[in-house]
């Protein structure tokens, strides 16, 4: 899922409070806050009184004296008495100037956001429930530390694909997606589909609806269905290499090599992103599976589970996430597959990889010759 974290008042903000109805939206993920502000929407509505009671605003200003303006309108809604029902729900959507920007750091932006904070500080009416969402805020501001702890806040910010661990929550996220729409999906479909689409959330709303439309009644996704409804990008192409050379589909492998060089991918980049990462995944893996018995793995998190149960000795050289935690899934996805593979054809193509780099540096022999003969000989035990 995204990279979300959810806050409630707590007995040391008592006056808080009276802001039970206070609803915070906010983060990097543009597409997840307009999703979930969405759909906090939607669900509140019906408590509120129906599209009688709602009140959306703009909360988006093309200047600092604008911002003013949006505040403005913002505390004269939640301090006026609801006109058409006996309640109200006030949306303040997609503010713009929190963030680190010009806009955002301007004095008469800062005065909007104290107006916005002062209206919620006072406490909601019984009759009233806000809703305030914001893309990309700076969290150093004192009115989004404000605002997250005056009432619910969720926040989502986006998976940085550099980071190690993301495929864990982008795994989650997609899961979690297919549920809310009463999918079941094989795990090679979520794999695939998280190969094609990575972190962008949005990229993953709009696949989701194209494959809901297609399965239809049949509610089971399938690696076909992925396949032929989702285009891969250059980074699913990279990722879907190395998974075809680990799981021995030379064909499949070098019909993707291919594919980057028509999109004018540079052989020491193909080499260094997706052919060495999955040899160097297969050889540390093999080695985990052999030297502490571990069971062969099914399932990419039944290999989390074993190794996350070894001491830390045995796992200090392992890849780690931001929060300090052990970055296994593409250790998971190698061990599914280190088994057709010996430890001394892994360490040989190693040293293949170097001699590729040195040929591709120092030969004029062509690129792509060099990558294919390497890849037909790491994908091919002996």
């Amino acid at each position: 899922m995204v990279a979300r974290t959810t806050k409630k008042p707590t007995s040391k903000n008592a006056k808080s409070a009276p802001n039970k109805n206070f609803f915070f939206v906010a983060g990097s993920d543009e597409g997840a806050v307009k999703e979930h502000a969405a759909a906090l929407f939607d669900r509140l509505l019906s408590k509120w009184g129906g599209e009688f009671a709602a009140e959306i605003l703009d909360g988006a200003a093309e200047s600092a004296e604008q911002a003013i303006q949006r505040a403005g309108q913002f505390a004269g809604a939640v301090q006026s008495l609801p006109m058409f029902a006996d309640k109200k729900l006030v949306w303040l959507k997609n503010i713009n100037f929190m963030g680190d920007d010009v806009l955002g750091r301007s004095d008469a932006a800062e005065r909007a956001l104290e107006i916005i904070a002062s209206a919620l500080e006072v406490g909601l009416p019984e009759w009233c429930a806000v809703i305030i969402s914001t893309i990309a805020p700076d969290k150093r501001r004192r009115a989004f530390k404000t605002l997250s702890t005056l009432g619910e806040s969720d926040i989502y910010d986006k998976l940085d694909e550099t980071r190690p661990g993301w495929e864990e929550e982008a795994m989650s996220r997609t899961i979690a997606s297919l549920k809310q729409r009463g999918i079941t999906a094989e795990e090679d479909a979520i794999l695939l589909l998280i190969q094609r689409v990575g972190a962008d959330t949005r990229a993953l709303a709009v696949e989701m609806e194209k494959l809901d439309l297609y399965i239809g009644e049949r509610r089971k996704l399938t690696e076909e269905d992925v396949a032929l409804l989702v285009a891969p990008t250059r980074g699913a192409v990279v990722f879907e290499l190395g998974n075809a050379i680990a799981a021995g589909r030379t064909a499949r492998a070098l019909e993707l090599l291919d594919a980057l060089f028509a999109q004018n991918e540079t052989a020491m980049g193909i080499l260094l992103a997706a052919i060495v990462p999955t040899i160097r995944n297969l050889l540390v893996a093999k080695d985990l599976l052999e030297r502490h018995k571990l069971p062969r793995p099914v399932r990419p998190f039944d290999f989390t589970r074993s190794v996350e149960r070894l001491p830390p000795s045995a796992t200090a050289h392992l890849p780690r996430k931001k929060d300090g935690s052990l970055s296994l899934y593409p250790l998971s996805l190698a061990a599914i597959h280190a088994s057709r593979f010996s430890t001394k054809h892994l360490r040989s193509t190693l040293h293949a990889c170097a001699d590729a780099n040195i040929r591709l540096v120092t030969t004029q022999t062509d690129p792509h010759t060099v990558l294919a003969a390497l890849i037909v000989s790491a994908s091919n035990p002996e």
